[in-house]
């Protein structure tokens, strides 16, 4: 099992250190200031805390800066979305590199860059495990959003979890999900295509016979790693089953969803 905690540091300006959508009256560029200097202050403690946390729990730990990397994705995203402030950017940062990280590591582990885990903390991994079900209350989340992991839940697991997400939501909250369509492959198959070219595969998954099938069977499998496949109508009956009264198809969300995946995915939204 290959597990990794990660961070980010990128000294933003206080005028741009909260979002356009969830900021109140409180966040102040006064405030923004004294976390800006809080966090030059505390630098180097900030960092070591979480090096010695992964080693005592037997991670890998990897530290993200305002590097070339950085950079690039920055001048990318506000060519697409100028609107957008360096807090902002640096959120959906963390989503690309988890999901840059689960391509090389079973489990990942954001941790901001403000938190200090104790001595005595336990080990994160082994204490949230969600097949125990999701550690919140009732009725307290607004939104959940999900892509690319309910297919790697096994059914009887997966209903579980999605009870789980419906009771941790408030009335009306909502459930946005993405998922890979297997009906692609499928289809493909039956018209003697590729669907993806080879090289384009998860190489550690990749089947090779010379069969036409083999696209399938890494799809469906991909080494153990997908546990149940979706197309439209059982992407929502599945929702349904697990309680969710209102499940409706959705479109590519350009704020939500990775753009590099939307070749492959279907979208859904449920409201509990």
């Amino acid at each position: 099992m290959k597990r990794i905690i990660y961070s980010i540091y990128v000294d933003i300006p206080a005028t741009e250190h909260y979002g356009t959508t969830s900021k109140s009256k409180h966040d102040t560029t006064e405030k923004a200031e004294i976390t800006v200097d809080a966090f030059k202050e505390h630098y180097d403690r900030l960092i070591q805390c979480k090096t010695v946390y992964a080693d005592r729990i037997g991670v890998s730990f990897k530290m993200y800066e305002y590097d070339n990397q950085y950079k690039e994705f920055e001048t990318k995203f506000k060519e697409n979305y100028p609107e957008v402030t360096g807090y902002e950017i640096i959120n959906f940062y963390k989503l690309h590199l988890l999901n840059e990280l689960s391509q090389t590591y079973d489990e990942v582990l954001y941790l901001d860059f403000d938190v200090i885990p104790m001595n005595h903390s336990p080990n994160f991994f082994e204490e949230w495990d969600l097949s125990k079900g999701i550690p919140l209350p009732d009725n307290c989340v607004s939104k959940i959003y999900s892509s690319h992991l309910l297919e790697h839940i096994p059914y009887e697991q997966l209903i579980i979890f999605l009870y789980e997400c419906r009771r941790v939501l408030k009335v009306d909250g909502e459930f946005s999900v993405c998922v890979p369509n297997f009906r692609f492959w499928v289809d493909a198959y039956k018209e003697d295509k590729l669907f993806k070219e080879r090289k384009m595969w998860w190489q550690p998954g990749l089947i090779d016979t010379g069969s036409a099938i083999d696209q399938l069977n890494y799809s469906a499998y991909m080494k153990d790693e997908h546990k149940y496949m979706f197309d439209e109508e059982n992407l929502i009956n599945t929702l349904k089953k697990a309680g969710f009264s209102n499940a409706q198809l959705r479109k590519f969300d350009k704020i939500l969803d990775l753009q590099e995946r939307d070749y492959e995915s279907i979208y859904a939204v449920a409201i509990k």
